[in-house]
């Protein structure tokens, strides 16, 4: 972003303008977007507590670019900023990850401590269909979504685009199992595909409905 339009206020920005630099729309991160919505609905009284764009990227930047929240910090068993950025761009709501069978292999992007503007790149889902699923077993974890998919990775800065691998996507009701339940199961999950002579697969589970 041009440091013209950093200085630019917020409320004289248009939502297409606002939605081509990130600040709104489903590529946007979802608390620079609530706090970019919340000025624009409000301009006369919060207008001028964040009157430019720069202080919403450093609002962002305090909430998800300290040392805290990029790193692992017991009983996490990841950061608190993959938790909650891993799914970016999925919907306008993403879900919270939960564990992912590849973490110690694939890491996920991340900013350096203190790095301002630093946004996570959009990962849109697509659904593989015609799977046999159903014989996969969770040891009792109930889930409320099984489903196959693959994620596509956009790199904002040249335009490249990156397919992740197959991906059992599994969903367990808010608030009825911990983080290492699912992890301690997912290697009998991924026994079960090479058994199956699906390899390469990655299993990765997150809290939700759906």
């Amino acid at each position: 972003m041009d440091p013209q339009t950093r200085n630019k206020k917020i409320v004289d920005l248009t939502e297409q303008k606002l939605t081509t630099l990130g600040f709104l729309g489903l590529n946007a991160v979802q608390g620079v977007k609530n706090l970019v919505e919340q000025v624009r609905a409000d301009p006369e009284n919060l207008g001028s507590k964040f009157p430019v764009l720069s202080d919403s990227d450093t609002h962002f930047t305090r909430l998800s670019t300290s040392s805290s929240a990029t790193t692992v910090v017991a009983p996490d068993l990841m950061s608190q900023y993959e938790i909650n950025f891993y799914y970016h761009g999925l919907s306008e709501d993403p879900p919270k990850l939960m564990w992912r069978s590849d973490f110690d292999i694939t890491p996920f992007r991340m900013p350096k401590v203190g790095e301002r503007f630093f946004k996570p790149y959009p990962k849109p889902a697509f659904g593989i269909f015609n799977t046999r699923l159903n014989d996969l077993k969770t040891h009792g974890i109930k889930y409320s979504a099984l489903k196959a998919a693959r994620f596509l990775t956009v790199n904002e800065d040249d335009g490249t685009e990156t397919w992740g691998p197959f991906t059992v996507w599994i969903a367990v009701h808010p608030n009825t199992t911990k983080a290492a339940a699912v992890r301690d199961i997912t290697p009998d999950i991924l026994q079960v595909l090479n058994d199956a002579q699906v390899y390469g697969a990655v299993v990765e589970w997150y809290e939700g409905t759906v």
